[in-house]
């Protein structure tokens, strides 16, 4: 799993390691993010 986060001109990245997606240690899953064709970003909650 990769995140990116832009903020003005800056843009961040995070990608979780395998051993944090399968042990789940570090979070859980609170919903799901869907990308419109026209790049809007729609985060639906679980």
């Amino acid at each position: 799993m990769e995140i990116i986060t832009k903020k003005g001109e800056t843009i961040e990245t995070y990608k979780a390691s395998d051993e944090q997606k399968t042990t789940g240690s570090r979070g859980r899953k609170v919903g799901t993010a869907y990308q419109l064709e026209n790049g809007e970003i729609i985060y639906v909650p679980d």
